[in-house]
């Protein structure tokens, strides 16, 4: 089975193809809020680098937040618009969830941890043991020490993983309230393409079954403007 995905939830717009487990081929770069100008480039790129067409692809797999408002709206549309056009099954995956793919993570507590702005972050708790993921938190949004307090009211035993952007924002509080972590490595700090089609491929074999008018975005907040008309309409009332 081949996978074409892509992450917009962040600056960095990333597309991969994989076929089962194996990557054929993955580009990213750093688009800022381009991402309408850039996405359909790279993935014309991919295609070219990777000798294949979209006629070869069996699965579409869209990360689907939380993130970046704009990014986020951008891949979806983009990939529900594929779907729909060549007729292809869709899949989307929490950023949060994929970031869990980036490596073959065993019997650690990890936290991906993503810069939401506003000083607050998105962040997730998952469990591994023995290969086998539990989420115990998904889709955080608050402040580090929040989520610092979260994570110390809840017992381990295990390794303590951060990865993310959000870490190399909060690398202090993370460390002096956990000093026996392990923090990721760099090229961690954003969602991957691949790993979206990593988790993908688990939710398929788990029999993920959506439409693609339920595959939503998921923001967790209301965006600047929206927040804007919230507290204008709560002044007049």
């Amino acid at each position: 089975m081949k996978i074409l995905s892509a992450d917009t939830s962040t600056d960095v717009n990333t597309v991969a193809i994989l076929e089962d487990n194996e990557l054929l081929g993955e580009v990213s770069i750093n688009a800022g809020k381009r991402h309408s100008e850039r996405l359909v480039p790279l993935i014309d790129t991919l295609f070219n680098e990777v000798q294949l067409s979209i006629a070869d692809i069996d699965l579409l797999a869209i990360s689907i937040g939380p993130g970046s408002f704009t990014g986020l709206r951008v891949g979806l549309s983009t990939w529900k618009g594929i779907a729909l056009a060549k007729g292809l099954p869709l899949i989307g995956v929490s950023s949060l969830d994929a970031m869990t793919r980036l490596a073959p993570f065993r019997n650690a507590m990890v936290c991906p941890i993503m810069d939401a702005r506003m000083k607050e972050i998105f962040a997730g708790i998952y469990k591994f043991e023995n290969n086998n993921r539990q989420t115990l938190l998904e889709n955080f949004l608050g402040t580090i020490q929040d989520f610092v307090n979260i994570l110390k009211n809840n017992e381990h035993n295990q390794t303590m993983l951060f990865l993310g952007e959000g870490v190399l924002l909060y690398h202090q509080i993370l460390t002096e309230n956990f000093p026996h972590a392990i923090f990721g490595e760099p090229w961690w700090s954003h969602p991957r393409a691949s790993a979206v089609a990593r988790e993908a491929l688990y939710l398929w074999e788990q029999g993920y079954k959506k439409e693609i008018d339920e595959i939503l975005p998921v923001y967790l907040r209301l965006s600047q403007p929206e927040e804007k008309r919230k507290k204008w309409l709560n002044s007049t009332t």
